[in-house]
Formats: structure tokens, C-alpha cells, sequence
């Protein structure tokens, strides 16, 4: 039947196709998930060539059909070659095409919605089709627009549209381009008059392009209480109510909701709504239910009722009601305290709900014996138990400790025998440890809560040192990192060290460059660099120095005059430990240090008036602060225009591109970059040695550079955050055009030419991974970076080049493209097409 369908489709005749797409449409739903028994592949192609249709009630039927067979049939290599028929027939195009037709008013309502449930599909199920949708910036404003003013159906379409786009990370980037006007499209359609659907498809679009903190950050810069009003709306709205629990046809708005809710996981201002919008109350409400009898109670009810009242509730909703918890209690502050309001204290209720269930779940038996459903409840309550144990809030965390001693203390040592093996499953495959080892990160929180109270000889005091340190590096993940530097401070390491901060080491030292003189009261003095403490602690600089630096305008003046080192005497105030400050200062150069005992009270007064938050929190030793993350220590800020007037270099890029440079603070013309030769001085062994050598170019003003801007541009970035930006080949530049994909990866090789030159390492290998990725993602790339690395000498991209190309070297000798290499390059292919020969044949 469906050979015989195939061939129908195939027809000229409309009313022919008319029935036959109508027959197809029934069919495939009468079929249901039995279509995917059956080969379809013919049948995708027929009706994707269907689409284009001017008759349109043909092409609704088709693309009915369409969405049916693709959301049905689920195998890869079904995938791969359904994608490659409607890539082939231009099939997004031809959507997207329809669905502007009804935008500008030709087409029918019908068709839209058919049409935007066929591409969601496209969407969700063929990544390499997200690029061709969000790239249409005309598509994407239309749709929002349309978003606002149509009918629920049309709304409920664009929302999942844009969910689907956001799947792509370029893509939800896209949709943030325009923040306050995606912002409001939400704002709008999850306001309590809206349909419980569209407010549905609303919070899951929240969801999806505020899923990582990045995404995250750029949302939350606009104005944010309205979506923390849209969700507390959401989660409560049911209250308002007869009911004491939440109602059937309401449980799928509130998930969602609570879901969205999740944000909380984020730091940021957002936290403060919450709290405002007495989201304490609301959990407990969603927890117990609407019963006022629960409140009442300062101390819980008996374990057993408890239990009974709690899972009595909506089961699916425990566990968001868990995570909101353990996040709100992450970010809170030392000095958080609830607002109560008369003898009601939700919080306190829900941290001793939370506490008793925890034990009383852990007490049913071996975590290996439990089922699915109640480890998915039960890990999310062991992790909002462990966060608030270990919140910032001197209020939650003490409550938290109280009321879980209280809990185990009838029981004994019963539920600790279980308790390893729950916390064993608390982050398991969860991005927020990264991978890290979990019993090692539960060791490190304790060993925080111990140590002061360990006496440890010198031997097992040296071992722990050497294996926290080790544990404080780049290889270990965030979390692993955070504790393990909390628990070095104990020992009188404070800080995280850095690559970029031991190169920056040596500058503490050097004298040639430093540009400002700290005169101390014990008459010596300390000589210091002002760009250095500009990027890092501004505190530490005097209020008129930027005033004696001059403005931009000078910067011209002085572009062909022999470079002279300006120095600045600033005399410090008495009561200042000298010895303080030169720690102090260590860790503002290299962001980490060792310090003893007896300096730890005036460097407490130091960090605090400098305002280094973070140094004065570890210094006081506190618990860590789970959302302040691992500050890397970046001097990115003497690129801004606030490091302009510290400026005594400039890079000037290769004169390989069109156009000039329209500098602001410079008359010059050429591509260029206003750097510092100390951040250069410290970072890389080239620069040192020309600055010390004595020759002209040393004391130069401008140094040329022989790399085009881009690359500039990104070596100039790693010496001052130590990170190289990457070029990832994600879909945004896989569809860039081929030019444009050979300019981006000439860059690296430029920059591994400059990096092997200058003897930077780093930079080398970080530039061949990205050609090497880039290569394997785009192999049509490899003859004409091939040609171009033979140029500068650059022979590891070449040979990564041609093991692309080595396969295609009797087509390409046949074809005449080696006629385009030189006989270097010729020989190189051809020596590796005959041993791939010899290896096959062997």
C-alpha cells in the first residue's frame, strides 16, 4: 500500500493528489507507531517535493503526513537520510516560505498551523535545520510579533517554534539578540489570563533559553520581576481556590512553572523576588497542600503523619519543590533571615519537612534496593537537605543541622548505614559536579567542618597540603576546586592558582616597567605596576592618577617619541602593615598566596577596604559560597577604555586586510591594539627579551606584528585572560560560506606561526586542536589550508591537511588539482597515498 501510495503522490493530477495526501494523513495515524516497521524514505520524498504546492490544501495534507512520519519514525539512519531528502528538496525553505505567506496575509490559518507543527518536528529532530530558521532574522521578529497579537493557537505554535530554535545554543543566543523583546513575548503569555496552555509552551521556551548560567546572564540584565511574578503566579494561582491540593487539570502548568523555578540555581538579583514574593509559603502550600492546620505548627507533626499529609500530594511536583529549596538556600547571604509573618515561619517548616522525610526515606532500606520512582524523589531531597546544611545563612544552615539531629536522634546509627549510598546518587550524572568524583567531594565538606578541630603531625599535615593542591588545579572540576581552596586556607594558602598567574609572577619583581612607587611609612618603598592594580583592585590606586595619565588625546602626541617610563610616588598611610600589603599585592598580581598566622588580621582589614570580597571571605574562613563559582584572575579590563590612559604599547596588526582601523584614541589608521608591556613583559619570553635587549624596537612605541587582526585580537586576549578564544564548528559556522570558513582558520594558523616564533606553547597547541576540529567537521577545507601553512612553514597543519586529502589523491591527480601545488606538497600526498595503499593491501 505504501509503494502504491508512493507512486500516486507522484502524480500531476490535483484532485488525484488531493485524495491521495488526504488517504496518507489517515493512514499514517491509523498506522500509528507501527509506521516506523516500514521503509518511508520514497514517501518523505514525494511529499516534501508536495510542499510547494499552489495548491495548498494539498500541501496542508503533505505536510500533515510529513509530521507523522518524522515524529513516528526514530531510527539514525532513518534520521540521516530523512534529513538528507529535505535538504535536498529545499524543504525548510519551503516551510519557512509558506509561514511568511500567512504572515503577510496570503495563506490560510489552517496552513500556518500545519506548516509550524511540521517544522517544530524539522527542529527538534534535525539539528543541521535549526541554522537555516534562526539565521532569518525577519522570520524571528515577524513571529514574535505575531506571538503578541494572535489567537491562543497561533501563540501556542510561535512559543514552540522558538523552544525548538533554542534547542541550538546559536540559536537561543539569536532569540537574546533582541532580549527585551523576547522578554516581554514571555512576560506576556504567561500572565494568569492567559490559556494554562500558551502559559505552558511559555514557561517551557523559559526553560529552554535560560538552561546555563551564560544564556542565563543576558536575560536576567533586563528588567526580570515580571517572569519571577509569571512563575509565583503559576506555582500558588491554584490556592486561590477551594482546593487542598492541586488540582488535576492545573498539575501541568504548575510542573512547568517549577520547572522555570529551577533558575534559582543561578545566582542573582532574581533571588530577592522569590523571597519577596513569599516563595517559602508557596512551597510549603505545593509540599502539604492548601491546609492551614500544617502552619499552625511550630514543631512538625509526628514522622508518620507527616509522611502520610506530604505524600498524600502530587507526587511529580516533590522533587522541583526539593531543588527550588536547596538553590534558594545556596545564595542566600551570612545575614538572611525569613520574613515571618505572625507565628508562621514556612521556611523553618520546610527545613524540618525536608530534614524528617529525608530520614524517614533513607531509613526504608539499601539504596540499591529502592525503586526508580523513589530514588527520583529521594535525590533531590538529600541534595536540598546537603545545601542547606551548608548555606551561607547562618539562619538556614544552624536550622538545617538542628532539625536533622533531631530526626536521627530517636533512630541511632540506623539511617547513616544507607546514607553513603544516597549521596552516592545526589549528583550522579549531574552537570553541577561535572564529573567530578562524589565521594571525594563529600570528603572535601567535611574535611571543611573538621580540620579545625584535627591535630595533624607535620608529616600528614605536608600530604594533605601537596593532595588539596593537586586537587586545586585546572584537571579537578569547579566544585572540587572550591573546596579544596577553603580547605587550604587552613593550612595558609589562600586563593587558586593559575597558569596565567604564575607567568604574572615575575612582574611583582620587576622594576624597569612599574610605573608607580608605594612609599611606606618605614621608609622603604614598593614599586608597583597602575595598570596591574586597575584590572584587579582599583581600590588600591589614588583618586587623581588617572588624571595625571592625561586623556586620549596625548596618545598621539607621543606615538614616534622614544617610549619613557612615567613614575608615580604615592605615600601610604601609617597604619598600614607593610608586610600586609606586599602579600596583598602578591595576590592581586598572581591571584593566590601564602601567608602566616600572625597576618591574617591586618590583611582581613586590607581585602575588606580594598573590597576583594572573596579574598576577605576566605581569609575569615567561612564556609564556601557555592554561587560565587572559581574567580580566574583576568586583566581584560586594561583593554577596556578605562586602561587607555595606562597604555605605553601598541600591536599593530599585518596590512594583509581591506579597510582601516577607525581608532578613537588614535590617529592611526592601520588594524591595532593599545596593550601594556608589562602584561607582554610577563607572558611571553619574545617581548622580554626585545624589551631588555636595548636595540631601537625596544624602546619603541608601536611594534608590527606580523599576523592579520583577528589573530592579533586573539593572542592579545590570551596575555591578558589567559584563554585563547575557540572556534567551535557548531552550526553558525558550518553554514558560513567557504571564504569566510578558510579565513577563520587561517587565523590559527597564523597564531600557531606567531606562538612557535615567539615560543608560546600554549597558544601553539590550543590553535592546532582548533584546525584539527575545524578540518574534521570541514575536510573540503584541506587543499587550500594546506597551501596556505606550506607558506609560513607551518608543516603539522600540512601534514593534518593532507591526511584529509591523501585518500582523493588519484581523483584530485586525475582532476588536475595537484597542478595548483608545489612539488613539496605533491610529494607529501603522494607519499601518503602509497602507504595507506601499502597498510591497506597488508
Amino acid at each position: 500500500m505504501l509503494v502504491a501510495l508512493e507512486g500516486i503522490l507522484h502524480s500531476r493530477n490535483e484532485n488525484i493528489l488531493r485524495t491521495a495526501a488526504d488517504v496518507t494523513v489517515k493512514l499514517f495515524y491509523f498506522l500509528g507507531d507501527s509506521i516506523a516497521q516500514y521503509r518511508t524514505s520514497d514517501l518523505i520524498l514525494a511529499l516534501s517535493l508536495l510542499l510547494s504546492l499552489q495548491e495548498k490544501k494539498i500541501a496542508v495534507s503533505c505536510a500533515a503526513a510529513l509530521t507523522c512520519i518524522i515524529k513516528k519514525v526514530h531510527v539514525p539512519d532513518a534520521d540521516k537520510e530523512s534529513w538528507k531528502i529535505l535538504e535536498e528538496t529545499d524543504a525548510v525553505n519551503t516551510i519557512i516560505n509558506a509561514i511568511q505567506d500567512y504572515i503577510s496575509g496570503i495563506q490560510t490559518l489552517e496552513c500556518f498551523l500545519e506548516m509550524a507543527s511540521l517544522l517544530k518536528i524539522v527542529l527538534q529532530r534535525f539539528p543541521y535545520s535549526r541554522y537555516h530558521v534562526w539565521s532569518n532574522t525577519k522570520l524571528i521578529d515577524d513571529l514574535q510579533d505575531l506571538c503578541i497579537k494572535a489567537d491562543p493557537s497561533i501563540a501556542i505554535a510561535v512559543l514552540q517554534l522558538c523552544s525548538a530554535l533554542a534547542l541550538c545554543g546559536d540559536g537561543a543566543i539569536k532569540l537574546l539578540e533582541n532580549g527585551e523583546h523576547l522578554l516581554s513575548l514571555i512576560v506576556c503569555c504567561i500572565e494568569n489570563s492567559q490559556p494554562r496552555r500558551v502559559r505552558i509552551e511559555a514557561f517551557i521556551l523559559c526553560q529552554h533559553i535560560m538552561r546555563s548560567e551564560r544564556l542565563f546572564s543576558v536575560l536576567v540584565k533586563f528588567q526580570f520581576l515580571p517572569i519571577v511574578q509569571g512563575i509565583i503566579g503559576a506555582m500558588g494561582g491554584w490556592r486561590s481556590s477551594s482546593c487542598q491540593k492541586v488540582p488535576a487539570d492545573q498539575v501541568p502548568l504548575v510542573v512547568e512553572a517549577c520547572r522555570t523555578a529551577l533558575i534559582t540555581r543561578w545566582a542573582g538579583e532574581h533571588h530577592s523576588y522569590f523571597w519577596k514574593s513569599s516563595i517559602d509559603r508557596i512551597l510549603l502550600d505545593l509540599l502539604v497542600g492548601n491546609r492551614s492546620k500544617i502552619s499552625r505548627h511550630a514543631v512538625p507533626l509526628p514522622p508518620k503523619e507527616l509522611m502520610d499529609v506530604i505524600y498524600d500530594d502530587v507526587s511529580i511536583i516533590r522533587p522541583y519543590i526539593w531543588d527550588i529549596l536547596g538553590w534558594l538556600a545556596t545564595h542566600c547571604d551570612e545575614t538572611f533571615h525569613p520574613i515571618v509573618n505572625g507565628e508562621e515561619n514556612c521556611l523553618d517548616i520546610l527545613i524540618s519537612c525536608a530534614c524528617f522525610v529525608a530520614v524517614e526515606s533513607m531509613c526504608e532500606g539499601c539504596y540499591s534496593s529502592l525503586s526508580s520512582s523513589h530514588t527520583s524523589q529521594l535525590e533531590p531531597l538529600a541534595r536540598a537537605v546537603l545545601l542547606m546544611m551548608t548555606s551561607p545563612s547562618k539562619y538556614i544552615s544552624l536550622k538545617a543541622r538542628h532539625h536533622l539531629s533531631e530526626a536521627l536522634r530517636p533512630l541511632g546509627y540506623r539511617p547513616l548505614e544507607n546514607l553513603l549510598d544516597v549521596l552516592k546518587s545526589t549528583f550522579l550524572g549531574n552537570a553541577y559536579l561535572e564529573g567530578g568524583d562524589i565521594v571525594l567531594y563529600y570528603s572535601l565538606q567535611a574535611l571543611f567542618c573538621l580540620i579545625s578541630l584535627s591535630d595533624l603531625n607535620r608529616s600528614e599535615v605536608q600530604d594533605m597540603i601537596k593532595n588539596l593542591q593537586e586537587l586545586n588545579s585546572d584537571s579537578f572540576s569547579p566544585r572540587l576546586r572550591l573546596y579544596s581552596a577553603y580547605n587550604l586556607n587552613f593550612f595558609g594558602f589562600y586563593g587558586y592558582p593559575t597558569k596565567l598567574g604564575k607567568r604574572m609572577e615575575k612582574a611583582i619583581s620587576e622594576y624597569e616597567l612599574a610605573d608607580m612607587q608605594l612609599l611606606l611609612s618605614d621608609g622603604q618603598s614598593i614599586d608597583v605596576h597602575s595598570i596591574i592594580l586597575m584590572s584587579r583592585c582599583p581600590s588600591l590606586l589614588p583618586p587623581g592618577l588617572l588624571c595625571c595619565k592625561g586623556n586620549p588625546s596625548t596618545v598621539d602626541q607621543n606615538l614616534v617619541q622614544k617610549y619613557e617610563m612615567p613614575r608615580h610616588r604615592v605615600r601610604l598611610s601609617d597604619r598600614i602593615d607593610n608586610t600586609a600589603l606586599r602579600k596583598l599585592l602578591e595576590y592581586v598580581y598572581t591571584g593566590c598566596f601564602q601567608v602566616d598566622e600572625d597576618l591574617l588580621s591586618p590583611l582581613k582589614i586590607l581585602s575588606k577596604h580594598c573590597g576583594l570580597k572573596l579574598l576577605s571571605h576566605m581569609l575569615h574562613r567561612k564556609h564556601p559560597i557555592l554561587s560565587s563559582g572559581i574567580p580566574t584572575i583576568d586583566f581584560t579590563a586594561a583593554l577596556e577604555p578605562a586602561g587607555l590612559p595606562f597604555s605605553d604599547i601598541i600591536l599593530e596588526a599585518n596590512a594583509t586586510r581591506g579597510g582601516y582601523q577607525n581608532c578613537s584614541n588614535c590617529s592611526l589608521s592601520t588594524f591595532h591594539v593599545h596593550a601594556h608591556r608589562i602584561i607582554l613583559w610577563a607572558n611571553c619570553d619574545y617581548f622580554r627579551a626585545l624589551f631588555q635587549s636595548g636595540m631601537q624596537d625596544s624602546s619603541s612605541r608601536i611594534i608590527k606584528v606580523s599576523i592579520c587582526w583577528e589573530a592579533l585580537v586573539k593572542l592579545v586576549r590570551w596575555f591578558y585572560s589567559g584563554t585563547l578564544p575557540r572556534l567551535e564548528p557548531r552550526c553558525q559556522w558550518k553554514n558560513m560560506d567557504t571564504d569566510q570558513q578558510q579565513h577563520d582558520l587561517q587565523t590559527y594558523v597564523e597564531l600557531s606561526w606567531i606562538a612557535e616564533l615567539w615560543f608560546i606553547d600554549e597558544v601553539r597547541q590550543v590553535s592546532m586542536d582548533v584546525i584539527l576540529s575545524c578540518l574534521k567537521s570541514k575536510p573540503n577545507l584541506s587543499l587550500n589550508l594546506m597551501k596556505f601553512a606550506a607558506t609560513i612553514s607551518q608543516w603539522d597543519v600540512v601534514q593534518a591537511a593532507a591526511t584529509h586529502l591523501v585518500p582523493l589523491y588519484p581523483q584530485m591527480r586525475d582532476a588536475g588539482d595537484l597542478e595548483q601545488l608545489d612539488d613539496v606538497l605533491i610529494d607529501i600526498l603522494r607519499t601518503g597515498y602509497m602507504l595507506c595503499s601499502q597498510g591497506a593491501s597488508n
